[in-house]
């Protein structure tokens, strides 16, 4: 869906989706594809699991990323705003901690967006419903990113 909104805000810019289609798929083998990507940005989608009463959304971006940081910024302001849900933060993520890996090696600027946790039917639904606009903003941040 992110893809197809960047086509319609911002041609010229082309997406690479990687899917991984295993569950067990481990973080290196997703920061080697995307080191061999030839991207400008990578923007990883994930999704918490907790206690299934927790909700919220989170960007994290590597401690020593500028323009990491600058990108997840802007996408935990507009995720935040459009869905309303417990606004967790940008956050800076160092080794050792969750998402370091592809974060860390990811050569270009990399962010992991965190929008829901998939545990609460709530956050869940929510985030569902509201799944367009996420796109739209995603993709309009994508963009900025990339000027």
């Amino acid at each position: 869906m992110v893809d197809q909104q960047l086509a319609v805000r911002a041609p010229g810019i082309e997406t690479v989706i990687i899917r991984r289609p295993e569950p067990n798929n481990h973080n290196e083998e997703v920061a080697l594809i995307n080191a061999h990507a030839d991207a400008d940005v990578c923007a990883s989608f994930h999704f918490n699991a907790f206690d299934k009463r927790t909700d919220g959304c989170e960007v994290l971006y590597w401690t020593t990323s500028t323009r990491g940081f600058r990108l997840a910024r802007g996408l935990q302001d507009e995720l935040a705003r459009v869905l309303m849900n417990n606004p967790r933060g940008a956050k800076e993520i160092k080794d050792g901690d969750r998402g370091a890996y592809i974060l860390r090696d990811t050569t270009m600027p990399c962010v992991l967006l965190e929008p829901a946790f998939i545990d609460s039917d709530a956050d869940l639904a929510n985030f569902i419903s509201k799944m367009p606009t996420v796109a739209t903003v995603v993709a309009d941040q994508l963009a900025i990113a990339c000027l």
